[in-house]
């Protein structure tokens, strides 16, 4: 393993880098997922570790919430959380052999972990992990089938409040508003699911799905 880290005028910079089996592939193989980018969306969520006795897999997520970019390369995925932008993006690369990690905290950064962790382990869930932002558009820009809702809904069991942000996302299909919106929430009625930036288009799907509920 390979650490570095770079005190610059405007910002703090270090880098990890390692030639293991990579962290999409080991949490593709260790916990039965398909493929690496079914891992990828795993990961974005939250709550996802292959060791939970050693960590909690809370890690990653508050990371990005705090740096002002955070980047993990590993094969030929790459992930980049960028606060600026306040966005995420998922790009095809030229493969590269273990895991690569930059990560970045602007000096003049206004944000306060604090602030962090009142958002997403507030008060009103005593503090835990309870809340997640999942970015639709990370497994493509149009959404048809129940399988694919499944794909997106696993795991978010583990949560109380789920923001899925359908930004950039053009079209979804009747069955996957369905399984997300109707048939996810009744198997989980204690768990709030909200639709952030939905277009005019699938937020009329989303609302047809949720109009079945009564």
């Amino acid at each position: 393993m390979r650490v570095s880290a770079v005190l610059e005028a405007r910002s703090v910079k270090a880098e990890i880098s390692d030639n293991g089996i990579g962290i999409f592939s080991s949490i593709a193989h260790k916990l039965g997922f398909p493929d690496e980018h079914d891992a990828l969306l795993q990961l974005v969520k939250g709550k996802t570790t292959t060791m939970p006795e050693a960590h909690s897999g809370e890690g990653i997520f508050f990371s990005s919430k705090a740096a002002s970019t955070l980047v993990i390369r590993s094969h030929r995925i790459q992930v980049e959380w960028n606060k600026k932008l306040k966005d995420i993006f998922v790009s095809n690369r030229r493969h590269v052999k273990g895991t690569h990690v930059q990560i970045e905290v602007r000096r003049d950064s206004r944000t306060k972990l604090e602030d962090i962790f009142s958002e997403f382990a507030p008060q009103e869930f005593d503090y835990q992990f309870s809340k997640s932002r999942v970015q639709v558009k990370l497994l493509g820009n149009k959404y048809i089938s129940r399988s694919e809702a499944r794909r997106l809904v696993l795991n978010l069991e583990k949560f109380m409040l789920i923001e899925l942000d359908f930004s950039n996302v053009n079209n979804i299909g009747q069955g996957f508003a369905d399984e997300v919106f109707r048939v996810f929430t009744t198997n989980h009625p204690d768990i709030v699911v909200h639709a952030m930036n939905a277009s005019p288009a699938v937020g009329a799907m989303i609302q047809h799905a949720k109009g079945a509920l009564k």
